[in-house]
């Protein structure tokens, strides 16, 4: 949908009332879980997911928070596919899409996050870091979670960084039959990690939580 911020603030209206204000972390994903230093996510922090499979880490990292009822506003993702969302286990019906230009995307991204739980977001090219910097102090402040989708450019940091290399596909035989599992290898890096944690997982299915 095309939204502006009034339009967000209707939503964030419907959406309040059941959002999970009080929680301070949400659970991490088994499959992650181990990669990450901690074995929750924490509401305030500010997330990134890169490499071949960051749509894929992304929603294995929020579908354990929509499971336990937050809300997920997807920020001018027009080309995320519901599917594989859903496939990770991210219950659509509590997930938002919201289209805008891209020159309005920090008025609609300090919107989404004054609204929802967690905002799911790809940056605009040519984004300032000290527009960037207010968002991820905005989302420290509302106990939101910020995933941005792809490498965050100089300037942009952020708490955690998945990123995902090599992955390796298994059910595919000389271009038959299907697929069954993929592995990974996930390293993880940001302001909250002084060094990289680097681990091969397998990300295939629904994302798990103990």
């Amino acid at each position: 949908m095309a939204a502006s911020p009034a339009v967000l603030e209707q939503l964030r209206a419907r959406v309040a009332p059941v959002a999970l204000a009080g929680e301070r972390t949400f659970p991490a994903p088994t499959v992650l879980a181990s990669v990450l230093s901690r074995q929750h996510i924490v509401r305030g922090h500010s997330m990134a997911t890169a490499g071949p499979l960051a749509t894929t880490t992304a929603a294995q990292l929020i579908a354990p928070a929509v499971a336990e009822g937050a809300w997920v506003c997807l920020l001018q993702i027009p080309t995320i596919g519901l599917d594989a969302l859903s496939e990770c286990g991210v219950a659509l019906e509590r997930v938002v899409a919201v289209d805008g230009p891209t020159t309005r995307w920090a008025e609609l991204a300090a919107a989404a996050v004054d609204g929802f739980d967690v905002v799911l977001t790809t940056l605009p090219d040519g984004l300032r870091p000290g527009v960037f910097r207010r968002l991820v102090d905005r989302v420290r402040r509302r106990g939101a979670v910020l995933v941005v989708l792809g490498e965050p450019p100089a300037g942009c940091a952020v708490d955690v960084v998945v990123r995902s290399a090599a992955p390796q596909w298994s059910g595919i035989t000389a271009g038959a039959g299907h697929l069954r599992s993929c592995s990974v290898e996930l390293s993880i890096g940001g302001r909250r990690h002084g060094g990289q944690r680097r681990q091969r997982v397998d990300i295939s299915g629904p994302a798990r939580h103990e």
